[in-house]
């Protein structure tokens, strides 16, 4: 755990990454590489890692969509966590117990894996058996703790989850400043990917604890055909840190995608 455990530990969050057949992998080794800098006590991956194209019910029947296979979306998703592991394992053998990684790992679960799920429940005849979302992490390869998608779960004080509900519908907190509606409608400290832009937002409360908010970018800079030129341009490619977490309470580091390819690459 923490050097420190008095000041709180130190928490890595993953934004969206959306690994897809038609995009490069690189991005995760570099993960993987910064995460052995960094040397956090806690990751969490905040869901999307797997962008899952063959299951989009939004391209279905278009040009697009053709020679899309859910066996590829997989197997692109495992490389990117083989990947990132590879870079942990890498830099724990030698060590031998000294100064090894010691990780505690979770993974919330974000609409685009949920469409397995959905999937599933369109057409439980066909699939129910045969795709599932523990093909996600291959059965438990991987050492992460899965949340389900919109199941918030609480660390050091602080909320994670893919997104944060704006009201009864379940629809996702949007508008210019999400993150102070985030702080708003929760009144806690709380993280969420979802939208791929960057904002952060503060308060104090009258007991003198202050709550913060993160909506905290993306982890890729390929462009995304579906959303436009404007939109693309709006999304902030990097990874979130959370230093000194304590009672909710966590100071605030952002990594530029510049930055890392610069550090790690």
């Amino acid at each position: 755990m923490t050097e420190n455990p008095g000041l709180g530990m130190t928490i890595l969050v993953v934004p969206d990454s959306h690994a897809r057949p038609d995009v490069d992998n690189e991005r995760f080794t570099l993960l993987g590489k910064m995460i052995c800098a960094i040397k956090p006590d806690v990751v969490v991956n905040i869901g999307d890692m797997f962008d899952l194209p063959s299951l989009s019910s939004y391209d279905a029947g278009k040009r697009s969509y053709e020679g899309r296979r859910y066996k590829d979306d997989i197997e692109v998703g495992l490389d990117a966590q083989r990947r990132i592991f590879a870079e942990i394992d890498n830099h724990n053998r030698p060590r031998r117990g000294k100064d090894v990684l010691n990780i505690e790992w979770h993974y919330a679960l974000g609409n685009h894996e949920a469409r397995i799920n959905r999937a599933i429940e369109d057409d439980p005849g066909k699939l129910e058996g045969v795709i599932s979302v523990d093909d996600l992490t291959n059965n438990g390869e991987f050492p992460w703790e899965v949340h389900p998608f919109l199941e918030p779960f609480f660390i050091g004080g602080v909320g994670f989850c893919h997104y944060w509900a704006s009201g009864v519908l379940g629809r996702s907190i949007g508008g210019v400043n999400p993150a102070a509606s985030i702080l708003s409608k929760q009144f806690h400290s709380c993280i969420q990917g979802h939208t791929h832009t960057l904002d952060v937002a503060s308060r104090c409360r009258a007991d003198g604890v202050r709550l913060s908010a993160v909506v905290c970018g993306c982890y890729f800079t390929h462009y995304e055909e579906w959303a436009g030129p404007q939109v693309n341009a709006l999304w902030e490619p990097g990874v979130l840190v959370l230093r000194a977490v304590r009672n909710g309470e966590y100071d605030f580091e952002w990594w530029s995608m510049r930055r890392i390819e610069f550090d790690f690459g």
